[in-house]
């Protein structure tokens, strides 16, 4: 895993550790700030519903009248007979019980802390009657304006600024309009969701830290890996080169003294082998420690195509192959040039090698992306056996699809592993894909 392989990896499992912490704290949240809110409009539906009942005229209870309570809040599910208790579900006492919901018109206080006002209409929709004697804020004719408002209302039941009402029918004939201050009530939902966002954010901070912390902790192990596998791989290269400029001199040597044969032959193409293969890992590892912005510039990519490509079409004529380059003028791409050549080079020289006896090879480049500053390279060749082919394992290394490992047609099975790692230097894509015969190389660079 390269180091730029292990910093997409830290940023990804960041995101996903804070994505998903802060989906939960939302869910958690907005669920806990809802109920909240059914809970407080349900109470206060309540309230309204009991002084309805009551034509507008609260009662005063006295405390004496509450037995074993004295003043206390007074939960109606825990003095209901026998027969009102059969009525109602065991699920709808507990969570009355459990979160107190229609009770609280059966405190002594009830009457001296409800701020609330009503109007009363008869049978005929006259007004008979407003009560304003427990609120402060409203007097009659702004009463009956707000009725009027509440009439007009699809909803019975809702909430109008600092209120809410209830629109219902009188027992003695008639309809009740009734409001209700509800200004602590909204107040403290607000603060719930000010706290809730507040811990949101305080939460979300905390876990950045500590997760971005553990993500270092548990990324060592694979940077000592990558570092210890670069080192290798240097090391390895530079010792393997030793061995084989011996193993070269001494074939060299008894080909002068004895005379070329097969078997000296078949040691110079192996010993040319090795050394491409070293050349390729040292490459892979150079363009792993490479800075992909130090170098860059604008470059001629339709040049670059063109000039590359031409370089192998006697080869392709050579192999029997018919090499057509579609490339439109002045196409440029900021990037390091060597790395386009060296791309174009890779997908190229694998196209020839694996194209279909008297095949065809077609190379495209096109101008893609936002406003045409990406570019998109296709290079394509004549594969007809490709139909059950793995292709998402072509960029591994030292893969291939002939499982015999045959190497006569001269490669490593690490170039498109190369190409990759060149795409991904500049936060592109590259993918095989195959259609009607015909195998294709897609390298998207945005």
């Amino acid at each position: 895993m390269s180091e730029q392989s292990i910093r997409k990896l830290k940023r990804r499992i960041l995101l996903v550790s804070m994505l998903s912490f802060m989906t939960v704290m939302l869910i958690m949240g907005g669920f806990i700030f809802l109920l909240n809110l059914a809970f407080t409009r349900a109470e206060t539906k309540h309230v309204l519903q009991y002084i309805a009942e009551n034509d507008g005229a609260v009662p005063i209870t006295e405390p004496e009248s509450l037995p074993g309570v004295r003043g206390r809040f007074r939960n109606p599910a825990f003095y209901q007979d026998d027969d009102e208790k059969a009525s109602r579900s065991d699920i709808t006492s507990l969570l009355e019980s459990l979160f107190r919901l229609g009770g609280g018109y059966s405190s002594p206080e009830f009457y001296y802390t409800t701020r609330y006002f009503a109007v009363l209409y008869d049978t005929e929709g006259v007004v008979e009657d407003v009560i304003v004697n427990h609120i402060s804020s409203v007097d009659s004719d702004t009463a009956l304006e707000l009725a009027e408002q509440a009439g007009k209302r699809f909803f019975r039941f809702g909430s109008f600024g600092n209120y809410y009402y209830l629109r219902t029918n009188r027992t003695a004939g008639g309809t009740i309009v009734v409001y209700l201050d509800s200004t602590n009530q909204i107040f403290s939902n607000a603060r719930l969701l000010y706290i809730a966002l507040s811990f949101l954010f305080l939460g979300s901070l905390i876990t950045f830290l500590i997760m971005r912390v553990m993500v270092i902790q548990l990324m060592k192990p694979e940077i000592r890996n990558a570092e210890l596998q670069k080192q290798f791989l240097t090391n390895a290269s530079h010792e393997l080169k030793t061995p084989l400029a011996v193993i070269r001199a001494n074939t060299e040597l008894i080909e002068m003294t004895c005379g070329e044969n097969e078997w000296t032959e078949a040691t110079l193409r192996q010993v040319d082998r090795l050394q491409g293969l070293i050349d390729n890992l040292v490459r892979i590892t150079r363009a792993q420690e490479r800075d992909a912005e130090k170098d860059c510039q604008q470059v001629d990519m339709s040049a670059v195509v063109t000039e590359t490509t031409e370089s192998f079409r006697t080869v392709a004529e050579q192999a029997g192959d018919t090499l057509s380059v579609e490339v439109p003028a002045d196409i440029r791409y900021y990037a390091e040039e060597g790395d386009l050549r060296q791309l174009v080079s890779i997908l190229t020289d694998n196209a020839i090698k694996y194209c279909d006896e008297g095949g065809e090879i077609r190379i495209r480049l096109e101008a893609a992306g936002r406003r045409n500053r990406g570019i998109r390279l296709l290079v394509s060749n004549s594969y007809a056996n490709g139909q059950n082919v793995d292709y998402d394992r072509f960029f591994e290394r030292f893969y291939r699809a002939d499982e015999s490992h045959n190497t006569e047609k001269g490669g490593y099975g690490i170039g498109l592993s190369i190409a990759e790692q060149l795409v991904d230097r500049y936060h592109g894509t590259i993918r095989a894909s195959w259609d009607q015969g015909l195998i294709t190389f897609e390298c998207q660079l945005p």
